[in-house]
């Protein structure tokens, strides 16, 4: 982050786009250092953003964010605070091409070999790499340019694909692209710890489970940390005008209020339209890119929790990528699938039952879906070319400040870790 000096006046006006994870826990930052005049403006009519948790036969499902790691200290930290209870994630398994289930070990030892494995996994949980990565920092910072290639000739010339490969249809299951488009710089912050909650659990013979589901769910936590802020529900911001030594005029809803700073975390492709954006901020903004990333509730039969071993390129974009059963009990699974700009939603659904009923399963009922823009970045010509400096040199200019997935990485703990970061260095 950049180097300007703090800001000091406690009772100035500051607006917060957003009332997703970064703009809560912003706006919590906030208050916690003493400011007491900060609203939320939040278009959707509840708050959490990609957090998405519908009640289906009296129980919560994820139609946005899901699971998340021990590993994950703020979203820890978060659920202690909030006394929110979870469990233990079920472990997934690995679809074969014919439809036959592997465990992690099986899938260890026929595709990367036990040795090989072993030894890519140490290098990746070496005290460097780990560093290197920033996995459990804030934001992007000075990272190593060698990041900046895609993850599959970076993880090559790191001598950890053996490591990285066998998480590798869980990471493109959580809607993260394909190894061999999206730069080392993003999936760096994620893949370390899952390879290291992958080795614990593998360790304890699958005693230890890091991932976690809320019991309450998701959307629960982000309704109780908002429980004391000022937030403004269903208010989308039409317009922000803003002029040096001036105060910043937010209009919604057809009435402007005036503040004295902005926080924004909303996508940046929304705040093109409505920021009365500089050259350089639409130039970066105009930059990003996004995945379409399709979530489906169901009930089915013959299925277990399981990621596709082999739908991991472009090739298999509309097929499964990740199934997910949040309650032994239950026959309700959840479907993630990365979907190509031309597929639609119907045409995405057949191949999931397709897929599907290739492994021996059938779909008994279709109960809802969700689609998102989802996991903003950029390519690795636009990081080689200083793309994130640049980025962070827009906080505080005209008393504007961002946060949000782009800036931290497309977790709830990463964008939370961001959030939280920016309040304290400019605030």
């Amino acid at each position: 982050m950049g180097a300007r000096s703090p800001l000091k006046d406690k009772k100035q006006r500051i607006a917060v786009i957003g009332a997703g994870m970064a703009g809560l826990t912003a706006a919590l930052e906030l208050r916690h250092r003493g400011y007491t005049n900060v609203d939320i403006f939040e278009k959707e009519s509840d708050v959490g953003g990609k957090i998405k948790t519908t009640v289906y036969q009296n129980r919560p499902y994820e139609m946005g964010a899901i699971i998340f790691s021990r590993q994950f200290r703020m979203i820890s930290e978060l659920a202690a605070t909030y006394h929110q209870e979870h469990f233990d994630a079920a472990t997934p398994s690995l679809v074969q091409k014919d439809g036959k289930l592997w465990t992690y070990f099986d899938f260890i030892r026929d595709r990367c070999g036990i040795l090989n494995f072993t030894q890519a996994a140490r290098r990746i949980l070496t005290s460097a790499m780990w560093r290197d990565s920033k996995c459990q920092e804030a934001g992007f910072g000075q990272n190593a340019p060698t990041l900046f290639k895609t993850m599959s000739t970076f993880s090559e010339s790191a001598h950890i694909a053996p490591a990285v490969g066998c998480i590798q249809s869980f990471m493109t299951g959580c809607g993260y692209g394909y190894y061999d488009e999206i730069p080392a710089l993003y999936l760096m912050k994620l893949a370390p710890i899952v390879v290291k909650d992958l080795v614990a659990c593998g360790l304890s013979f699958g005693l230890h489970q890091s991932w976690q589901l809320f019991t309450k769910g998701w959307q629960q936590l982000c309704r109780d940390m908002a429980a004391d802020l000022r937030v403004h529900l269903n208010s989308p911001v039409s317009s922000v005008h803003r002029q040096h030594g001036s105060p910043i005029k937010i209009t919604t809803k057809g009435s402007s209020e005036l503040f004295d700073t902005l926080i924004i975390t909303a996508p940046v492709d929304a705040v093109l339209g409505f920021l009365d954006c500089t050259e350089q901020e639409r130039r970066l903004f105009q930059r990003v890119r996004y995945l379409r990333y399709m979530v489906t509730l169901i009930e089915a039969e013959g299925l277990v929790t399981a990621s596709f071993a082999d739908h991991i390129s472009a090739s298999s974009a509309g097929h499964i990528n990740f199934l997910v059963q949040p309650y032994p009990d239950t026959n309700v699974f959840l479907v993630y699938q990365l979907l190509t700009d031309t597929i639609t939603a119907d045409e995405a659904t057949d191949l999931a039952s397709a897929d599907i009923s290739k492994i021996g399963g059938r779909v008994l009922k279709l109960i809802t879906r969700k689609e998102w823009r989802y996991f903003p970045h950029v390519g690795p010509k636009d990081l080689a070319a200083g793309y994130y400096p640049a980025l962070e040199g827009l906080q505080g200019e005209q008393a504007t400040y961002y946060g949000g997935s782009l800036f931290g990485f497309e977790t709830t703990e990463h964008t939370a870790l961001y959030a939280r970061a920016l309040i304290r260095r400019y605030f």
